[in-house]
């Protein structure tokens, strides 16, 4: 691959050379080639075209940290040139985590060969939550003087082979073994308590929330849509409604998992819990 070059075939350069009798591409002068004239500037071997600088923040994501005392919120750095897992000592002492000796001492590395930092404590188990769904039990080496928070090796990433956003940090897939190990278990619902529901009455929004709208008056006569309880119901079949045709012996595709902050997620918490009363 040649950048700031573009090559011609040598029928397409003979043909040019003879429309400019044998003289320069760029001065015209005869005696010469492009290759050889004075008057051109010298070329570095490849153009580059480089824009502003700027800081590149570190790719990083946000888990839920949990002790059997408290629960904090910590970014974790994903770095695929990571060899271990890794938690700050400041951290550590900050949840008052209780370590272990490492079977041995092993040496940091950085990227240039130079060695940084000894590492000798373990710390863990520790409840490791992603979003709403994905958590675990891990267990991280403590690395003293750390500027991040956490940090989610290459062992991590190869455990969970998540799908990410190299823009945004979302993690769009998890891995099949996830599916199997780090999502909760849901029971399979007994046949005594199923029962029937009718569509048309399911409410979809908090029909007891007190909303007070001040509906303009040329609204007047539609009030009854501005009704949180009559606004929460579900529409009856009519013979117009659009039909979904279901392929028969087709796997239900898998939707996005999507991750929640904490005010999201006590909000969707209380949601499913009000839907289930």
């Amino acid at each position: 691959m040649h950048l700031g070059h573009s090559g011609i075939s040598s029928a397409e350069r003979q043909r040019q050379r003879q429309l400019t009798q044998n003289r320069c591409f760029y001065c015209g002068s005869s005696g010469h080639f492009v290759a050889e004239c004075p008057l051109r500037p010298a070329r570095p071997m490849v153009n580059v075209l480089l824009p502003e600088l700027n800081k590149m923040k570190p790719l990083s994501i946000f888990v839920s940290l949990a002790t059997p005392d408290l629960c904090v919120s910590a970014a974790a750095l994903l770095d695929s040139g990571s060899a271990g897992n890794f938690i700050s000592g400041t951290l550590c002492r900050q949840l008052h985590l209780c370590t272990t000796a490492t079977p041995k001492v092993y040496q940091i590395h950085a990227v240039t060969g130079r060695p940084l930092r000894q590492v000798h404590r373990l710390a863990g188990p520790l409840h490791l939550q992603i979003g709403a769904l994905h958590m675990e039990e891990v267990y991280m080496m403590v690395l003293e003087n750390s500027t991040a928070d956490m940090v989610l090796g290459r062992p991590w990433l190869e455990q969970h082979n998540p799908i990410l956003s190299w823009k945004t940090g979302e993690v769009l897939r998890w891995g099949e073994h996830c599916f199997e190990g780090c999502f909760p278990e849901r029971p399979s619902p007994r046949l005594s308590r199923i029962h029937k529901v009718q569509v048309h009455a399911t409410s979809v929004e908090s029909p007891h929330e007190n909303r007070s709208i001040a509906i303009p008056v040329c609204y007047s006569r539609f009030s009854d849509v501005f009704c949180p309880k009559k606004a929460s119901k579900l529409p009856p079949h009519w013979p117009w409604d659009c039909a979904i045709d279901l392929i028969p012996g087709e796997p239900v595709p898998q939707g996005r998992i999507y991750s929640l902050s904490l005010p999201e997620e006590k909000a969707m918490e209380d949601y499913i819990a009000e839907a289930l009363a």
